[in-house]
């Protein structure tokens, strides 16, 4: 009988174990409401960039991993990620046919994350991490796409 009482305080602690981490991670509502009204508005900005540059299949996303809570409060990420990487695709796109071939071919999604600003191609997929403090970003993802595609 004492074997089956010690099994069941090893399981309600592992259990504990699993949901504590889950429940700190866990944001409020207004962080949810905020990343859910970005990923509407930045769906509107990728469809003109899916027009211009004929990609009908071109996925645009927010990793949501590295957002800083406190940004909900006066920052647009969807207006850094369509800045920074959408302005950057439909610039080139809507400049000559050999450029938007390249976006075409090379580009197949799009991933907006957080942290120091920087750009990524690999597999297809551009990475373009925001950083909310700094600016420049739409001359600089352009400068990447020009020399990366």
């Amino acid at each position: 009988m004492r074997s089956i009482s010690a099994l069941r305080v090893v399981a309600l602690v592992s259990l504990l174990c699993l949901l504590v981490p889950a429940l700190a991670a866990a944001q409020s509502l207004k962080v949810r409401k905020y990343q859910a009204q970005q990923e509407e508005r930045l769906k509107a900005e990728y469809e003109y960039t899916r027009e211009q540059c004929s990609v009908p299949e071109l996925e645009v996303t927010f990793d949501w991993s590295g957002f800083p809570e406190s940004a909900a409060d006066g920052y647009a990420a969807y207006g850094y990620c369509d800045n920074g990487a959408l302005n950057a695709m439909e610039s080139l796109c809507t400049s000559d046919a050999l450029s938007k071939e390249a976006v075409q071919t090379q580009i197949q999604k799009v991933v907006c994350t957080f942290g120091t600003q920087g750009w990524t191609l690999q597999d297809g997929v551009l990475t373009f991490t925001i950083d909310f403090d700094d600016v420049d970003d739409f001359a600089r993802g352009k400068e990447f796409l020009l020399n990366n595609l």
